[in-house]
């Protein structure tokens, strides 16, 4: 009787493993679950799920089969008659309304839309609180040795918070994803503990700074490209710190204003001429 012991990320893609590697077919196998494994939290400290895997006995039944019965045929019900329908008289013309006169006066303004968040009253707290939540989220994590540093940024209105690890690399993750869940958990529990808004950004070995300079860089050239040609230059789409971090470098340019158009991940910035 074949018999595997096979690892994966769920439990699922274990079965399928050991069944390609006993070359059996899912009904043809017993599956017993020995460990379902662990997502970890943000993707650190996972465990991969492992099952048992071993080849069914199958045994020969001794009671006969019987033949399927037959269901007697009910008749078919006739055919309905078909009555044609009497035609409908044809609606009278509703009368037709006068449009109402618009009331006088200016239209209403536009609201602008609010890309910035407000300074926190305490802002020394919100640095105390978000290096504080950073410290309790990391414990959870098993990340070794973090040392953590907090400032305020007062160019992007927002608490800046150094994380310092040997584990960095498993920390910022793949394209930056396990840093930017980190920093959303930790920006709603600041807010939450604050009581209003409150920006915040987690970096690790200046991974968010070097972004940041090249959009700068990238800004710039926008800038210059609208300036040269009068029209619209539209960014990448971006996520909504890198969005604000355009918004406020543009903020008080005379000769542009900026605005986001988009939904969802595909949300983008665009730089555009100043009305004047």
């Amino acid at each position: 009787m074949k018999e595997i012991e096979v690892e994966g990320k769920t439990v699922t893609i274990a079965v399928e493993n050991g069944l390609k590697q006993l070359e059996l077919r899912r009904d043809q196998a017993e599956v017993q679950v020995l460990d379902e494994g662990s997502a970890g939290f943000l993707g650190i400290g996972a465990k991969p799920a492992r099952v048992l895997i071993r080849e069914k006995r199958w045994g020969e039944s001794s009671s006969p089969v019987e033949p399927p019965s037959v269901r007697p045929q009910s008749p078919k019900p006739a055919p309905r008659s078909h009555t044609p329908r009497p035609e409908r008289a044809p609606r009278p013309p509703r009368p037709q309304q006068a449009p109402k006169p618009r009331a006088e006066g200016p239209a209403p303004e536009e609201r602008p839309r609010k890309t910035e968040t407000e300074p926190p009253a305490d802002i020394p707290k919100a640095c105390e609180t978000a290096e504080a939540v950073v410290k309790e989220v990391l414990a959870l994590t098993g990340v070794g040795a973090p040392t953590t540093r907090a400032a305020w940024d007062a160019e992007q209105v927002r608490v800046r918070v150094e994380v310092d690890t040997p584990d960095a690399a498993i920390l910022i993750g793949k394209s930056g994803k396990t840093l930017e869940s980190l920093q959303f958990i930790v920006t709603v529990i600041v807010g939450r503990r604050m009581g209003s808004p409150v920006a915040v950004q987690v970096d690790s070995q200046g991974y968010w700074k070097r972004i940041e300079d090249r959009i700068v860089s990238d800004i710039q050239a926008a800038v210059g490209d609208v300036k040269r040609t009068g029209r619209p230059f539209r960014f990448e789409p971006m996520d909504p710190a890198m969005r604000r971090l355009v918004h406020r470098k543009l903020m008080n340019d005379p000769d542009v204003e900026t605005a986001s158009e988009g939904e969802g991940p595909w949300r983008k910035v665009v730089v555009k001429p100043r009305r004047k």
